[in-house]
């Protein structure tokens, strides 16, 4: 609680740009060592950023047995809430043409503008379009169903092995890395 009266009564604007510059430095750090996991733990050691993480990381009760805590793995949530914003559909009317028209200038002026807030400089070298690409990117690789097991009741366990030889994610180096984070104090 402490903490958060502290941000609440403590922070201005050039704190809040300070803020987002050190967090922008610790991003391009793992980008710069090609870091993946640590880059995935970073992102997820948060609640209120994780929602972003290609890959989302939670621990919640088991569906089975809500007595127990089990590891989470969901993709990400995109920034459009509207998923067919994303795609242009040739059926498509051309008043839907023009309203996801519409969305999509829209979001990448918003995304110009978010970029431009944390860096402080308008040529912050950044392109909302690359956002648009990878969101997109994201998107498709959701609706991909080639490993997919489905439960009937969307009770999908995978192992640590399964995740390391079907999809070639490393539970254990990300697992080790989310645990570092937690346990840091910053």
């Amino acid at each position: 609680m402490s903490n958060l009266y502290d941000s609440l009564t403590t922070n201005n604007v050039e704190s809040i740009k300070h803020h987002a510059k050190v967090h922008l430095n610790d991003l391009d750090e793992f980008i710069k060592k090609n870091d993946m996991y640590g880059l995935l733990a970073e992102l997820n050691k948060n609640e209120i950023i994780s929602w972003g993480s290609p890959i989302q990381w939670s621990l919640l009760p088991d569906e089975k047995n809500v007595k127990k805590y089990i590891s989470h793995l969901s993709s990400v949530q995109l920034s459009i809430y509207d998923y067919l914003i994303y795609i242009d559909d040739p059926l498509d009317s051309r008043e839907s043409k023009q309203y996801k028209k519409f969305v999509k200038d829209n979001f990448l002026v918003y995304v110009d503008e978010v970029f431009t807030a944390c860096v402080g400089t308008k040529a912050h070298g950044y392109n909302p379009q690359d956002i648009w690409d990878i969101e997109y990117s994201m998107l498709d690789a959701m609706g991909c169903d080639t490993f997919k097991k489905e439960d009937p009741n969307n009770y999908n366990i995978v192992t640590a092995e399964e995740l390391k030889t079907t999809f070639d994610f490393d539970w254990d180096t990300f697992t080790r890395l989310l645990g570092i984070l937690l346990r840091q104090k910053k």
